[in-house]
């Protein structure tokens, strides 16, 4: 006798049950395997930050000093119209960052920026080679090669030239003379009285960071502790528009804080788009972190929420109790904060 057997499928409840359990179970998951993504690409942001760090200590033991955060005068003054555009401190850790023959082509202490295309065997596209090491991985709109209009540079045979850009600024200042900061030279050229020149003839005080217009800064002048003073940190393409790498405009000693430099007395994480974020620190990692470079070469992530007291100025600065950040920028300000920050 042959026995039957009955096929059973799922019904329809069943389905729904099944597709129910999947979706959660993918609810679930997802947010792990982002949250392990951007670890990742934190941590590959961190050290980027300390290769730069390394090539910034290797050039102060190469020449006793750190680099300048760009170059003014080579010859003649940077704010001459045919030499706005000028080589930051990118170019001059380049023999540091393994790159030590387009450090020779550019050759950034004999050739102006301005007149690099123009030079014998120079092109435009040496200003746009790719160095490893200066893009976060979480900054998703990245552009190796900037397209903004706003960060285009003028040189000679090639204005409007797109050139390399970079996540990381260097530290200018933790207060202000004019507008985002502007602070530029300590110890030449001098007003009346021996105070450094603006680029409009007048004396201001010199920066309290570690990078301006031909600085020389050594380390013996960091006298708040290399563990609490920042170098270098992080600034979205998204948010504040990519810094250069190679070079910065002089012109507008505003301008240079805009493409090389950053400044405290801007807000962190400033809103996308205005001047502050593009004078600023940002950053596109979860939760609002900022991670930045310290002189001793170690890489801290700061929260936007920090202690900070932005728009300060430098007389206002020098009598005040200043905020954590304030205090985490200026290299000589006499305040130093816990290792709990």
């Amino acid at each position: 006798m042959m026995r039957r057997f009955s096929k059973r499928g799922f019904t329809l409840i069943e389905l729904l049950v099944v597709i129910a359990i999947i979706g959660v179970l993918v609810g679930l998951l997802l947010p792990a395997v982002q949250q392990a993504r951007e670890a990742a690409r934190r941590a590959s942001c961190t050290n980027n930050l300390k290769q730069i760090g390394l090539a910034i200590h290797n050039h102060e033991n190469a020449q006793k000093y750190f680099p300048a955060g760009y170059v003014g005068v080579i010859p003649g003054n940077a704010w001459d119209s045919n030499n706005r555009f000028t080589w930051g401190w990118g170019t001059l850790i380049l023999p540091y960052a393994e790159e030590a023959s387009l450090y020779q082509k550019f050759n950034p202490l004999k050739v102006r920026a301005y007149d690099y295309p123009a030079t014998a065997g120079a092109s435009l596209a040496d200003l746009q080679t790719k160095v490893a090491g200066f893009q976060c991985p979480s900054d998703a709109g990245y552009e190796t090669i900037n397209g903004g209009a706003a960060r285009t540079v003028n040189l000679s045979g090639a204005s409007g030239a797109r050139t390399t850009t970079s996540n990381y600024v260097g530290s200018n200042t933790g207060f202000k003379w004019h507008s985002g900061g502007r602070y530029i030279t300590e110890g030449g050229p001098n007003g009346q009285g021996g105070a450094p020149y603006s680029q409009w003839g007048g004396t201001v005080p010199p920066p309290n960071g570690i990078f301006w217009r031909d600085s020389n800064l050594e380390t013996r002048k960091i006298t708040d502790g290399l563990s609490k003073t920042i170098m270098v940190g992080e600034r979205s393409s998204r948010i504040g528009a990519a810094a250069l790498l190679f070079v910065t405009d002089a012109g507008n000693e505003q301008l240079s804080i805009e493409r090389n430099l950053g400044t405290a007395v801007e807000l962190l994480n400033a809103t996308a788009g205005s001047a502050a974020a593009r004078r600023g620190y940002n950053s596109d990692h979860a939760g609002g972190v900022i991670q930045f470079l310290f002189c001793d070469g170690s890489v801290k992530a700061l929260n936007e929420a920090i202690d900070h007291t932005a728009q300060r100025t430098a007389g206002a600065a020098a009598t005040a109790n200043l905020s954590t950040f304030e205090k985490l920028v200026g290299r000589n300000d006499g305040q130093t904060v816990s290792n709990d920050f």
